[in-house]
């Protein structure tokens, strides 16, 4: 998105990498919480949230959790319109927007230390906000694993894949 014209080439090549796994049944959704979350933000000028990175003693932290606040209530008011995939995508862009900002104005250095670190808060908390357990997320990626690894279940998994096509 607006990263693009970030200086930070590993803002970039980050936030081109999530937007390669993005499914064209979900762009548009994604575009429009990205472009929403992103006048929310900046909403308010200097006293917005964006601009309150500057003086944060944690921007970090601030980011993630500001970055929540707003995909969680444009979530709300979709009233349950907006596709969850297209919602955390759309977070993780609006987290590398915000990094992107604090980097460009100097508030911290953006490292891939800052990117790993924003990523591991924004899916612990939002898998909390989601009530998902690390026991969930460990069977369903032993299920996907087994998939993986059962020849039968892929060839059937790959003629479900051509068949929507």
């Amino acid at each position: 998105m607006n990263s693009l014209l970030s200086n930070n080439t590993l803002i970039k090549q980050v936030e081109q990498r999530l937007e390669s796994q993005i499914s064209p049944q979900v762009r548009d959704a994604y575009m429009r919480i990205v472009v929403a979350g992103m006048k929310v933000a900046m909403d308010k000028g200097k006293d917005g949230l964006m601009a309150s990175i500057a003086q944060s003693n944690n921007p970090l932290n601030d980011i993630v959790k500001g970055t929540l606040s707003i995909v969680g209530a444009l979530r709300a008011k979709a009233k349950g319109t907006m596709p969850i995939n297209a919602m955390i995508l759309a977070g993780m862009a609006l987290i590398l927007q915000g990094l992107d900002f604090a980097d460009r104005t100097g508030v911290m250095k953006v490292t891939a230390t800052e990117i790993d670190q924003a990523t591991h808060l924004y899916t612990e908390t939002l898998f909390s906000l989601l009530k998902i357990s690390p026991s969930q997320i460990s069977s369903a990626m032993k299920s996907v694993d087994d998939v993986r690894r059962d020849p039968a279940k892929m060839a059937k998994l790959q003629e479900a894949q051509n068949g929507a096509a």
